[in-house]
Order: C-alpha cells, then structure tokens, then sequence
C-alpha cells in the first residue's frame, strides 16, 4: 500500500521531484516517525485497523507470532536450502511450490507454521530469494544486473533525463522494492516495465 502510494505520488508529480526536495524529504521521515508515535495517532491507528496497529507498534510479536510473516522467514530458509544443494543453475522457474526439502526450522516461532502440511507449496513471498532458489546464480546475477542498470541511470542523469520519461524510471524503482515482498517474476507487467525501464537507457 506504501508503494503504491510512493509510486503514484512520484508519477503524477515526477516534474516536481529534484534532489533538494528528496533531501527535505529524508529530513521530514524522522519527524514523521516521532509523529507516529505520538499516543493520539496511536490510538487513531488503533481504532482504524488492529492489524496495521500490532504491525508497527507489536513488532516483536508479530516477529514471533504472526502466521503470514513467519511462513515468509520459513519459506527463506527453504530458499537458501535449495540454493545450497543447486547453488548453480536451481531448480527450473515456477518449481518452488513444487519442491520439497529439509530447511532449518530453529527461527523463532516456527512452531507455528512448519508443522503445516502444505508448507512446501507455499511461494517465495520474494522475488530475489526465489530466483535465487529457481535459476540459481546464472539466473540470479543477471537478473539482479536488469534490474540495476536502470536505477543507476536514474541516479546518474537524474537532472538530464526528460521529465515525460522519468515516471517509468521510478515505477521501475518500486517496483524492484515490491519484488522484496512478491513472487512476481514470471509475471508480463513485471517485464514490460523492466522492458520500458531499460529502453529508455539505451535509447539514442
């Protein structure tokens, strides 16, 4: 939601974004930070959604507690199980759900979520442990270096680049970030904008 947010804001105001206004920005998140936790705003997220509020105000209990995030930390560790024994070339692309290995379950809180017998079909719930676990590192390296080189263009020539062309710059941008959280790489919007991202680079 916080993505989507940032990534919107950035693309309907992309003529307004320059360095001085991102510093000011980077200056302002700490002071947001103290605001959130003010008891007033506390309690406004409180009465708004329980679960938005145990997310930012009971970490340590959704570290150890909560189903969704734990089988995330589970489904990690069976990533880098499997980069372990295919450090190469993985297991193939979409095989995730479909391969079935020992991984450590001495995380905290795994008592919750190991013992569940589809836990192995479970996703990646991450783009870059899962190709990593799929393609191994001659699928993950250049998968990661795609990725980059966009972003390096965006940081290298952010006062030279069009105004009309840095939108999909920063779509590209959050969408890297969202890939953290989302197997999504067999995915046609996910390559398209990865597509658009690195046409605009090499563009003459």
């Amino acid at each position: 939601m916080v993505l989507v947010f940032l990534g919107g804001m950035s693309v309907l105001y992309a003529d307004y974004i320059n360095w001085k206004r991102l510093l000011v920005a980077a200056i302002a998140v700490p002071v947001f930070i103290a605001a959130l936790y003010s008891p007033p705003v506390e309690a406004f997220i409180l009465q708004s959604s329980d679960r938005i509020h145990e997310m930012i105000y009971e970490t340590e209990k959704v570290r150890t507690e909560d189903r969704s995030y734990l089988v995330r930390v589970a489904m990690v560790k069976k990533a880098l199980a499997i980069f372990e024994k295919h450090p190469l070339t993985g297991i193939g692309l979409n095989n995730f759900t479909n391969y079935s290995i020992a991984f450590d379950e001495s995380f905290e809180g795994a008592k919750y979520v190991v013992t569940r017998k589809n836990i192995q079909q479970k996703s990646a719930h991450n783009s870059y442990i899962g190709v990593l676990a799929e393609g191994g590192l001659l699928l993950f390296l250049p998968f990661v270096l795609i990725l980059l080189i966009p972003i390096y263009h965006l940081i290298r020539n952010f006062n030279s680049i069009p105004v009309v062309q840095k939108p999909v710059f920063y779509g590209h941008v959050m969408m890297a970030v969202h890939l953290y959280f989302i197997m999504s790489i067999v995915n046609v919007f996910t390559w398209f904008l990865i597509a658009l991202a690195s046409a605009l680079v090499y563009r003459k």
